[in-house]
Order: C-alpha cells, then sequence, then structure tokens
C-alpha cells in the first residue's frame, strides 16, 4: 500500500512578491520583474519561474497561479455576471475595491450591459 505524501513547500518574502507581481501583471518582462521585485538578475528570475513550474505553481504559456498550493484552506474561483446599471468604469471601481478580484472583462451583449468577474474565495 502506497501514501501519496504532499510535500508543502515555504515560500520565503522574495518568492512571494514575485508571484504576486506575476499574478498582477503576467506579460511583465524579466527586466521590469527585477525592477518591481527584490531578484535583481534575471537569471534568478528564470530559474524560479522554472522551479515554479516544476511545483505546479504556475502553468501554461501564460502564468496562472496555483493558489491552492499556497494555503492550507480550500481555495475556490467565483465566475459573477454583472448587469450594469451604471457606467462600465465605475463599477470595475467598486470591483476593484475587493481584495479577492482576478480579472474583469466586459461581456459582448447587444442587449444588455454586463461585466464577467472572478474572484478567489475560501469560504464556502
Amino acid at each position: 500500500m502506497s501514501i501519496n505524501m504532499v510535500q508543502e513547500y515555504q515560500l520565503n518574502d522574495r518568492e512571494k512578491e514575485l508571484l504576486t507581481v506575476l499574478g498582477k501583471n503576467p506579460e511583465m518582462s524579466l527586466k521590469g520583474l527585477s525592477d518591481h521585485t527584490q531578484y535583481r538578475r534575471e537569471s534568478s528570475i528564470v530559474r524560479k519561474i522554472k522551479q515554479f513550474r516544476e511545483q505546479d505553481f504556475l502553468r501554461g504559456p501564460v502564468y496562472f497561479v496555483d493558489y491552492g498550493k499556497l494555503c492550507k484552506n480550500a481555495l475556490h474561483r467565483l465566475f459573477c455576471i454583472v448587469e450594469l446599471k451604471e457606467s462600465p468604469e465605475t463599477v470595475i471601481e467598486y470591483l476593484k475595491l475587493i481584495e479577492s478580484l482576478q480579472w474583469v472583462y466586459p461581456v459582448l451583449s447587444s442587449r444588455k450591459e454586463l461585466l464577467c468577474a472572478a474572484f478567489l474565495s475560501s469560504n464556502d
């Protein structure tokens, strides 16, 4: 009988900072990442990103952070379709006040003004 043990990985402050910057700006260049993090050498950032991919913290051609590996609580993605009565700019500014907001995009509709928003939640 084999028991699969999941090894928890403790991130240091520099790694957390790098993941945060990648999560908010996945298109940022290596130079930009070195300017916005405590990592000064681009080779260190490349090595760290490779390590994150090997540990399944990051996936795909775009950086998709697996937040479930970063905390003990189960995390869920919530997708919301918001029907607008105010301007999209106003609603987006209010949505940005919610810390768990991941992204927000307009929904193409000929009948209503809609936004699609994604949130993370650890509350079932």
